[in-house]
């Protein structure tokens, strides 16, 4: 039983006659007559906690769907309502019980209960739904149900989203011993209509347009493992699995006359299985942990359905073991250098079918990959701090056209913070990658792989803040990045990013917090459309640049009208921009640009003890170009999206 202070007191001022009846001398002293302390009227309570919030709102999402995964509703327009809430109870045993609520009533909700004892078994089950929403202006040609399409007249817009239902359940328990099991499960169904591309239309020829694809398929992950911990070392074992299964294999589409004339393939069912082991260990000023980990992947897929076709199997069994080994270590080497070593090695052994393509035979697809890092850290003084590390990386693609490329990587570090208001950090890192010998015997040269050819990278970022006074604040962040790809000089030949981050953070009358920020960021590249020892092929390269800005205020207060009111404000705008210049046939694109205006309202006001009202409004007005889409609305629909969007919400909330 807990006594508060106020009681002690009472019991004590009680107590003081029986003491004073006495002398105070010590040959006199006698244990002091505490009949009258008992607590006959202290009943152990139950801490219980209660809260409802019943809300009623407006939506218009301008007639674009994107807006609705913003905001946890799927209506275009109309009323909503919705219930928050959330009960627990607990005792002095640590026995507990918990059941939450949120947004039941919205197309995205949560709904999760728990019930145990935090020194034993823990029990949880979970219930949540969470759709995603893509733009309905698209066009397909062809019309059906389940995964068989069948060429229609005429084009039809179709609602494209997916919804994802999560039913989840852990079990774990916490003894008060260095043992701690625990077990989770989660159960996945994806159910909806996504946008599958198509190049070729019967009648129209080849132009681009979409198929109305069905999903429907169901995922098990789940958890296991137990936890040993001692004061200085402690492991791990942990198992994690996951089933997938698609309800359909094959999405069939083609003519009235032969509506199988084409077909596309489903992801197919497959099975993980995962084993780890961890382990940990400190020892004064040193630390080191591992994992060993083993993994398996099979999949079982139904390959082409073309009777015709000179299949050599009719399904396709895939199985991939990997292992893999990490280890971390640091040492302090005294209090002012720090030693950092890390270890990774992954081998991937494909032991899938290789009789099953179409005339051909399959490659395995093995793989093996080892890194290793040193890092060091040292203070140079009371102000500086120095850092600076070493990584070697190597990848080993056995059916590439590169079998193996090797990254070699170091990086300078320093932060200076003095006794002061500013502070001051920056980081210089340059990176080689080297692969293979190239062969333009084996594979074409306009096949290249980017992250297969050898690059050189350089890359540099400053940070800095400064206190102007003890309420005001200046952030700066800004990088940038150089890319190089010296051979063969076809694909990319040059890339580059740049960017900063510029904030203000203040606080004004003690109460009042608010943040502004600018970040802008240039993304650029350069394609080689040609090899320059190809005589016969004109030489000619494009320059492609993204140049994106983001603006952002806000603002808060939590004490207005005598600390009954939170108001909290937010905007942010956003624009990007695409341009693509090419020295070749004469033709130059057009630009592609996005921009976004997003503002939200956040109020909660203090009604009395128990009750509250609570607001939210949100508003984002978005518009997009690109040149690509526009060029065929006929057949693919008005892909390119200009909306404005509304939510308003208030709610009552009340705390039992």
């Amino acid at each position: 039983m807990k006594l508060s202070p106020l009681w002690l007191a009472i019991c004590a001022a009680l107590a003081l006659p029986a003491w004073g009846a006495e002398s105070f001398s010590a040959q006199n002293a006698k244990q002091a007559d505490t009949s009258r302390w008992g607590c006959d009227v202290c009943e152990t309570i139950p801490d219980r906690t209660a809260n409802v919030n019943l809300g009623v709102g407006y939506v218009d999402n301008g007639g674009s769907p994107r807006f609705n995964n913003w905001v946890p509703i799927g209506r275009d327009q109309g009323a909503v309502a919705a219930l928050n809430g959330d009960v627990a109870n607990q005792d002095e045993s640590g026995n507990y019980q918990l059941f939450e609520v949120r947004n039941l009533g919205f197309e995205r909700f949560l709904l999760r209960g728990e019930i145990g004892n935090y020194q034993g078994v823990q029990l949880g089950l979970s219930y949540s739904e969470h759709p995603y929403y893509w733009n309905n202006n698209s066009l397909t040609p062809y019309t059906g149900s389940n995964n068989v399409q069948v060429l229609d007249s005429d084009f039809r817009n179709f609602e494209k989203s997916v919804k994802r239902k999560v039913l989840g359940l852990n079990l774990s328990y916490e003894p008060d011993s260095p043992w701690t099991p625990y077990a989770d499960m989660k159960l996945e169904q994806k159910q909806g209509t996504q946008a599958s591309y198509i190049s070729f239309i019967p009648g129209f020829g080849y132009a681009p347009s979409y198929l109305a694809k069905p999903i429907d398929q169901q995922t098990l992950n789940s958890q296991a493992g137990i936890k040993y911990r001692q004061q200085d070392w402690g492991a791990e074992i942990t198992y994690r699995g996951s089933v997938f299964r698609n309800d359909h294999s094959v999405l069939y589409y083609g003519e009235t006359g032969n509506v199988y004339g084409n077909q596309q393939s489903y992801e197919p069912d497959n099975d993980f299985h995962q084993l780890s082991l961890l382990g940990d260990y400190r020892a004064d000023t040193q630390s080191l942990n591992s994992r060993l980990q083993w993994s398996q992947s099979t999949s079982d897929a139904g390959l082409t359905q073309y009777p015709q076709a000179p299949i050599m199997q009719n399904n396709f069994k895939g199985k991939v073991n990997t292992w893999s080994f990490d280890a971390n270590y640091l040492n302090r080497l005294s209090n002012k250098s720090t030693l950092k070593v890390k270890l990774d090695y992954l081998d991937r052994d494909d032991k899938s079918d290789t009789n099953a393509l179409v005339g051909i035979q399959r490659v395995d697809y093995d793989r093996s990959q080892g890194k290793a890092l040193v890092v060091l850290n040292h203070k140079l003084s009371r102000s500086l701090r120095l850092d600076g590390g070493y990584e070697y990386r190597r990848d080993k693609r056995q059916y590439a056209d590169r079998e193996m490329t090797q990254n070699n990587q170091v990086y300078f570090g320093a932060r200076y913070r003095p006794v002061g208001d500013w502070q001051l950090g920056a980081k210089l890192l340059y990176d080689i990658r080297s692969g293979s010998n190239w062969s333009y015997a084996s594979s074409s040269p306009n096949l290249r792989k980017f992250y297969l050819a050898d690059r050189d990278r350089l890359e540099s970022r400053v940070d800095a803040s400064y206190d102007l006074t003890q309420t005001w604040q200046i952030t700066l962040d800004a990088w940038l990045a150089n890319e190089r790809y010296p051979k063969p000089d076809i694909g990319t030949s040059f890339a580059s990013d740049m960017g900063y981050d510029l904030g203000v953070n203040w606080v004004l009358l003690g109460t009042t917090t608010g943040y502004a920020y600018l970040n802008q960021q240039r993304i650029q590249s350069e394609q080689q459309h040609a090899n320059s020892s190809a005589s016969d092929y004109a030489r000619f390269q494009s320059e492609l640049t993204d140049d994106i800005t983001t603006i952002g205020v806000g603002i808060a207060d939590d004490t207005l009208l005598e600390s009954k009111l939170r108001l909290s404000f937010d905007y942010s705008y956003s624009d990007g921009r695409g341009r693509t210049e090419t020295n070749g046939g004469g033709y130059q694109y057009p630009d592609n640009d996005a921009t976004s205006h997003r503002a939200e309202i956040q109020g909660r006001y203090q009604l009395t003890e128990q009750q509250t009202l609570h607001l939210d409004m949100r508003y984002e007005r978005f518009s997009e170009f690109d040149y690509l889409y526009s060029q065929d609305q006929a057949t693919m629909g008005d892909i390119n999206q200009s909306y404005n969007g509304y939510f308003a919400f208030v709610g009552w909330g009340y705390r039992f």
